[in-house]
């Protein structure tokens, strides 16, 4: 455009030269004739200048049309330039983000999230196994794949206790779905759901885990900043003060890898509803509160016109009209939810944590028109060392407390009753060591001890009440089938090991087969008459398992 305006200008420019050179010709050569033909050369120059006003208007035309060029280019880059500001910023929104060449920022998209299923930008993963397991005890507890280390250890005095027991079972198998995404490049959105077949229909209830059908393991949602190391999750899940291989987050708890549902005494653990948020620095230090929902476990005679426990319901209990104290459905009045607040390094090597709790248990004394409230409190802590890299782990556990018996797999009680309705904690305390190794790739193998105490707590005042009384125990027939033997457990302690030996793994998942013994024995408190007895009972188990996904 620009050379062909500077083409119109010299060929304007030029003519013009031609006219002032004719004249000046003219004159000087013709002289007087130059008058004659005066006419003749106005005619050539009214022909120059209307040439020179066209070419004039054509380039008044050519200027116009660069103008209009230029406002279109412009709005054609601005235009492009917004689309392409737009796409950006929906590639940084979704986890990707900006590098830049030769001084340009570039848009990168984020990695699209491999396995599972796509919807959208919500990656759905599927979890689980299928379980065909066998259980062979010295004694019939009557149980499935979880055993009770309090009632299961029985004395001779009981027939179960000269009978042993085998059962097959496939309830333990599990299924579970965690669907997450980036809402933008800081913020993970996630919600899990884990469920398995051991729900206990009439006989349900939420002391430790859950057991109402269909029963819920876990079923949570969270929200993860990575910008400020918040970490919020609301719903069931393990407990908080459970052990974890890392950090305070989800899916990373460091429960006993055997067979066993119950896992191992000394295990500190729930299953329950919860809100919990974390703070993280640098993924290194941790530290987190959770409220989570209360259950205490009563033991001892209830003295008359004092409310410790409700039936439950048709939503709990299954409406088991159960209010005896010690009993599954017996559902008490708690107040509060249990507060637990929970640090935890990575620093480097092994992984250490360090929690306290509080707990709150409430009875109802008709008589003086009152409540009674008290409190407890405990702590805990826990380590996890890789002693051989990769080879072999070391764990080492412990929790102590007035009131915390009901975090413990052997589910011993929390509280107990004076005669005038009051309640008081029970003192607790709860060790677990564990060695888990990894001689080969395909084969692991664990063996773990633990132990469960609590001292007595009793009251004479009205009568015999509390836990451990021994004005109140009858040990003398413990050790005679029919006899009478009411003592309550001072303490247990357990062994057990095993193996999983991974015989398949491909592109269509894994199968494994694996072998447990355990041994558990119990004591109960003396009498003033007789020490208290003990009692074990020996449980294995064998599992195959298929993991699909």
């Amino acid at each position: 455009m620009k050379i062909l305006r500077s083409n119109l200008t010299l060929r304007g420019a030029a003519k013009a030269a031609s006219v002032f050179a004719l004249l000046t010709s003219t004159a000087l050569t013709t002289g007087p004739a130059w008058a004659a033909d005066t006419m003749q050369l106005t005619k050539k120059i009214d022909t120059l200048e209307d040439e020179l006003r066209s070419l004039k208007q054509q380039l008044e035309e050519m200027k116009a049309t660069e103008s209009s060029d230029k406002e279109a280019i412009a709005q054609e880059k601005a235009t492009r330039e917004a689309k392409e500001d737009a796409a950006k910023k929906d590639i940084l929104d979704h986890g990707g983000h900006l590098v830049f060449v030769n001084g340009n920022s570039e848009a990168i998209p984020a990695s699209p999230p491999s396995g599972g299923v796509q919807n959208k930008n919500i990656k759905i993963t599927f979890g689980g196994f299928i379980e065909a397991a066998g259980i062979y005890r010295n004694k019939n507890e009557t149980a499935d794949i979880g055993s009770s280390f309090n009632s299961g250890a029985m004395f001779p005095n009981s027939s179960q206790d000269h009978i042993s027991e085998f059962r097959g079972t496939a309830r333990q198998s599990r299924l579970s779905i965690l669907a997450d995404g980036d809402f933008d490049k800081y913020t993970h959105l996630s919600a899990y759901y884990e469920m398995d077949f051991l729900g206990a229909a009439a006989s349900a209830n939420p002391n430790e885990s859950n057991s109402y059908q269909p029963r819920i393991r876990n079923i949570y949602a969270t929200i993860d900043r990575s910008d400020m190391g918040l970490h919020v999750l609301a719903g069931q899940n393990w407990s908080m003060l459970t052990l974890n291989k890392v950090g305070i987050t989800p899916r990373t708890e460091n429960a006993p890898i055997g067979i066993e549902a119950q896992y191992v005494v000394g295990f500190n653990w729930t299953r329950n509803p919860q809100v919990r948020l974390v703070k993280d620095w640098d993924k290194k230090w941790w530290l987190g509160i959770s409220a989570e929902s209360p259950q205490a476990q009563i033991s001892g005679t209830t003295p008359a016109g004092v409310v410790v426990n409700n039936a439950g319901s048709a939503q709990l209990g299954n409406g088991n009209n159960s209010t005896t104290p010690g009993t599954g459905q017996a559902l008490s009045i708690d107040p509060a939810p249990d507060i637990i607040i929970k640090a935890a390094a990575d620093p480097g090597y092994g992984h250490y944590e360090l929690f306290g709790i509080s707990r709150w248990y409430r009875s109802r004394i008709v008589a003086a028109g009152a409540n009674n409230t008290v409190n407890g409190l405990g702590m805990g802590g826990s380590a996890v060392l890789p002693v051989i890299p990769k080879m072999l782990d070391v764990q080492a556990s412990f929790m102590i407390g007035d009131g915390m018996g009901r975090y413990g797999s052997g589910q011993l009680p929390d509280v107990t009753i004076d005669g005038s309705g009051h309640f008081h904690t029970i003192p607790y305390k709860s060790m677990l060591v564990g060695l888990v190794g990894h001689p080969d790739p395909m084969l692991d193998v664990y063996g773990y001890a633990g132990t469960e105490q609590l001292d007595k707590r009793y009251y004479t005042a009205g009568g015999n009440f509390g836990y451990g009384n021994p004005f109140s125990i009858n040990d003398t027939g413990c050790l005679v089938e029919g006899g009478t033997c009411n003592g309550q457990t001072a303490r247990q302690y357990e062994v057990t090991g095993g193996f999983w030996y991974r015989f398949y793994k491909g592109s269509i998942g894994y199968m494994q087969f694996g072998i447990q013994d355990q041994y558990v024995k119990r004591y109960i408190f003396s009498s003033n008459a007789t020490p208290g007895p003990g009692a074990g009972i020996n449980i294995a188990m064998f599992s195959f398992r298929y993991y699909p996904f």
